[in-house]
């Protein structure tokens, strides 16, 4: 389901790139000048952000996203445990990381072919009485809807369709189950419990070099939301500070009376 998935995005997003390319006829100057042209800061988008150029840890620390962060994404990490041996981890890491690199490239494209092309389409944003709109804050459904209109804009409804099926298809398992959490609801904390309950037997499963220890990690973490959020739904808050101190007493009294020496 993952492989298919992942397929079906690579399409969409190729077949959008190609087609915003096609708009210019396949000619990245002229689309970046039509951005530049259009856009409210000129030239200041083709350079980095101001957050970025003017703070030095900011800059240092995007780089180190951009260098280490692709690695510890879920799609890399679950090459090393869905394969025979490390030959065909590596191969498989490397197949993932170009696919997402792939991917980063096709951003690019879509961006600035966004900026070049919705401003072309008045229907997109919110136009006021006297015809005028704004393009950073006037996009119709805010600017998470720019890759949407911009399917429908240079592929017509069939595109359109097809990109709002594969995210909707994508993120609808995340959503169903972190949807209920900004509600502070039962069903959030359940949910995060299992998560925090499956690397929890994750790390008892055996490899040649032992067992996964690092699942306790996120078990935990996950662990301590599931409770807080459970607690925060059934109201249980007044119930449980009191238990954890009592446990933490009795943790600590066992301890003592273990390592007291002996007479």
């Amino acid at each position: 389901m993952q492989i298919i998935k992942a397929v079906l995005m690579l399409f969409g997003a190729s077949l959008l790139a190609f087609l915003v390319l096609f708009a210019f006829n396949f000619n990245p100057d002229a689309m970046l000048a039509e951005a530049v042209s259009v856009h409210p800061t000129g030239n200041a988008i083709t350079a980095p952000g101001a957050q970025v150029s003017g703070n030095p840890l900011n800059a240092l620390s995007l780089g180190i996203a951009l260098a280490f962060g692709t690695a510890g994404l879920p799609h890399i990490l679950m090459r090393f445990f869905t394969v025979a041996n490390a030959k065909e981890a590596r191969k498989s890491v490397i197949y993932a990381s170009t696919f997402i690199g792939y991917f980063y490239i096709l951003t690019f494209i879509i961006g600035f072919g966004a900026i070049a092309i919705l401003v072309r389409n008045p229907q997109f944003f919110e136009v006021a009485s006297d015809g005028t709109f704004d393009i950073i804050n006037g996009l119709i459904g805010g600017t998470n809807m720019v890759a949407v209109h911009l399917a429908n804009a240079v592929g017509g409804s069939l595109l359109l369709g097809f990109l709002a099926a594969v995210t909707f298809a994508t993120i609808v398992a995340v959503v169903a189950g972190l949807g209920s959490v900004d509600n502070g609801s039962l069903v959030g904390g359940i949910f995060f419990l299992g998560l925090a309950l499956t690397f929890g037997l994750l790390s008892f499963v055996k490899t040649p070099e032992g067992r996964l220890k690092w699942a306790l990690i996120p078990a935990a973490v996950l662990l301590v939301m599931g409770v807080v959020i459970t607690a925060s739904a059934a109201q249980l808050f007044g119930y449980i500070w009191p238990a954890a101190l009592i446990m933490a007493g009795i943790y600590l009294l066992v301890r003592f009376a273990i390592a007291r020496p002996q007479d």
